[in-house]
Parts: C-alpha cells; sequence; structure tokens
C-alpha cells in the first residue's frame, strides 16, 4: 500500500531568541548565544531556512518523500536544534537529590585540574564522580546539586551518571532523585 510519512515535529518552525545566531557550513550548523556555542550535524537530504525577518528557523522538507529514515532524521534533527538553541540562549539544569538518612553530597576543588563530586550514600567508602568538563555543579545544600549546561545531553547524562550509584528502591523510597523524578512505595 502506498503511504506518505510526514513528521509533526520536523515541519514545526522554531522561534530564534534575539541572542542567538546561527550559520551553516559544510552540512554543520553553528548555534551561538550569550552561554557558548554549539554544533549540530545536518544530514544530507535536509536544508536550513533562516528567516530574519520572523526569526524563525525551519528545516526544508526531505527529497525524497517516501523514505522512512529520512523523516525520521527530520524530527530528530528539529528537536536537537531545538534544544541547542535553547541551550545557548537559557542553559540546561538539572537538580539531583538524595534521599536517606546519611545521604550526603559535597564537591572536592582541592585539586583545580580534576574537581569531583563526592557521594557518601551507605557504601563503605565515599564515591568520587569526576566532573564533565562543560558541566557546572553547584551544592546549595547537603543533599542536592544543580547541574548546568548548554547541551541538554550532556547535562543529563551526567545526572544519570550520579542516579546509576544509588537508584531509588520501592520499599523505603531512599536513592538519587533526578528532577522531579518520583516513585510509587510498595508495602
Amino acid at each position: 500500500m502506498f503511504r506518505r510519512f510526514y513528521s509533526f515535529i520536523g515541519k514545526k518552525p522554531i522561534c530564534l531568541p534575539q541572542n542567538v545566531s546561527i550559520t551553516q557550513s559544510n552540512h554543520r550548523i553553528h548555534i551561538q548565544g550569550p552561554h557558548g556555542r554549539l554544533q549540530l550535524p545536518l544530514p544530507p537530504h535536509l536544508a536550513l531556512e533562516v528567516s530574519p525577518v520572523t526569526a524563525r528557523v525551519r528545516l526544508a522538507k526531505p527529497l525524497d518523500l517516501l523514505d522512512r529514515k529520512e523523516h525520521a532524521m527530520w524530527g530528530t534533527t528539529r528537536a536537537l536544534l531545538s534544544n541547542h538553541i535553547r541551550g545557548v540562549s537559557e542553559r540546561w539544569q538539572c537538580i539531583v537529590r538524595l534521599v536517606g538518612i546519611g545521604y550526603r553530597v559535597s564537591l572536592d576543588n582541592t585539586n583545580p585540574a580534576d574537581p569531583c563530586i563526592v557521594l557518601k550514600i551507605g557504601f563503605a567508602n565515599l564515591i568520587r564522580v569526576p566532573i564533565v568538563d562543560d558541566v557546572e555543579v553547584t551544592n546549595p545544600t547537603p543533599t542536592s546539586l544543580i547541574l548546568r549546561g548548554i547541551d541538554k545531553q550532556r547535562v543529563t547524562q551526567f545526572a544519570a551518571k550520579i542516579r546509576a550509584w544509588r537508584k531509588p528502591e520501592p520499599y523505603k523510597g531512599k536513592g538519587i532523585f533526578v528532577d522531579d523524578e518520583t516513585i510509587a512505595l510498595r508495602k
């Protein structure tokens, strides 16, 4: 049967903030804003359309209207571009909470070349997690961390790396929670 695949996400335009600029060269999109600069590879079957009058960015339709992979990449590329634009204009943020008696977190900046997070989460030893270069970490309370950065994938991946040390468990509700994560307690 003849079917046309169409991306509902890929066709949406992206509003461009005033302080963000976009350029394209050699199938790469360069996004620059007040908080930094990011690059995004552009698939060869897509084209970037920037409208300076309306301050919108749009990805042009794929050439082959029947290829599923091209349509999937159309929506994915649009979502990644939107995340990068938001990241360079207002930065991404994740809040990591430690829930449990005696669970603590602190920053170890004794060696400026290799800063790390020190977790006390019920193991015999303290756990040291090296801080990723492009993620800014603050410690407002002894049981929480705030992670900020311009690349959403790097920030959330680092939060997941911290969470992997003590995932939330359903019996007492203890563990490391990311953002508004909750867990249903079992009886």
